[in-house]
């Protein structure tokens, strides 16, 4: 007899830092075990405690080794988009070079965590591993590993 928790089903493109890439389904908790809220792949992917991550890929249940993935693509912008607009977060215009020679572009999504807005602040911030950047082909959670340059 397994453990079974009731979970939420999120389907995404994943590409890990060697190249390859699958159609994969996160599973996310319906409460989150920071928020008293759904609990979202941002936050899944930029828990600090958070080493592999479950989902579905081909039918079968992997564990994702949360530092070999470059980015994480959904078609559908995801919740946490809307709750980031909701409380303010600010966008810039960003041209992302991966460390694969692929680039995005798109608009950073992100809030700001001091009493400056510049993205080099964020970035040079410590959290979160992973940046959103909204693009015209979908949203993007990005590794900061997998990026190379920034261009704003």
């Amino acid at each position: 007899m397994g453990l079974e928790i009731e979970v939420d089903r999120l389907d995404a493109h994943l590409v890990e830092l060697d190249g390859s890439s699958s159609e994969v389904t996160f599973f996310l908790h319906r409460v989150g075990p920071h928020a008293p809220r759904h609990e979202s792949v941002g936050d899944r992917l930029n828990d600090p405690e958070s080493r592999f991550l479950p989902c579905e890929i081909e039918g079968f249940t992997w564990l994702v080794r949360v530092r070999g993935i470059a980015y994480v693509r959904f078609d559908e912008p995801p919740p946490e988009l809307e709750l980031l607009e909701e409380v303010g977060a600010l966008r810039a215009r960003v041209d992302l070079v991966l460390g694969s020679g692929e680039h995005l572009r798109g608009e950073l999504v992100y809030e700001a965590r001091s009493t400056s807005a510049r993205v080099s602040d964020y970035l040079n911030a410590s959290p979160p591993r992973f940046l959103l950047v909204h693009t015209r082909q979908g949203v993007y959670y990005v590794h900061r590993d997998a990026v190379s340059r920034i261009r704003v």
